[in-house]
């Protein structure tokens, strides 16, 4: 009963969430201060040594179904692209020229180079994809791969 009565309180703190400390949060928790508690973590029985993640992208849906445990460099390499040409794992060298290029063991790797931002973007898809399967972010998903709202599941 415990828990059904925190997991409601959790419940209503995350219709509130907005109120809460006068700014949104980018998780639904208890809204404790001392000894807080996400609700996706709770959920999924996390110890503190273990990761959470959504698979959609969107920290607020904490269905079951749509969490995963995860290693922490599973879960930064599940993230959207932070860069200047718009795509993950491209950088411009020259003016003329795009590199793919991909973290592998914390060193980054050139894996090839192209003309456009977009063939790198799709040489960075295919060794991502090689190496994190569901984990990874990809530039160009495959049809049935949703992404953006990162669910990173082929559907049948």
């Amino acid at each position: 009963m415990e828990r059904v009565n925190s997991y409601l309180s959790m419940t209503m703190i995350m219709k509130n969430m907005a109120k809460c400390y006068g700014k949104p949060s980018r998780y639904a928790s208890n809204g404790a201060r001392k000894n807080k508690q996400t609700l996706h973590r709770r959920i999924m029985d996390a110890t503190k040594n273990e990761c959470v993640d959504h698979r959609d992208g969107n920290t607020l849906n904490c269905q079951k179904s749509n969490l995963r445990k995860c290693t922490k460099a599973q879960n930064r390499r599940n993230s959207p692209p932070r860069c200047q040409s718009g795509f993950k794992g491209v950088r411009i060298v020259r003016s003329d020229k795009y590199y793919a290029a991909i973290d592998i063991n914390g060193r980054t790797k050139t894996i090839g180079s192209a003309d456009t931002a977009e063939g790198a973007a799709r040489i960075y898809d295919a060794k991502a994809l090689e190496l994190w399967g569901e984990f990874a972010w990809l530039n160009f998903p495959p049809k049935g791969w949703i992404q953006n709202q990162q669910k990173n599941v082929i559907a049948a």
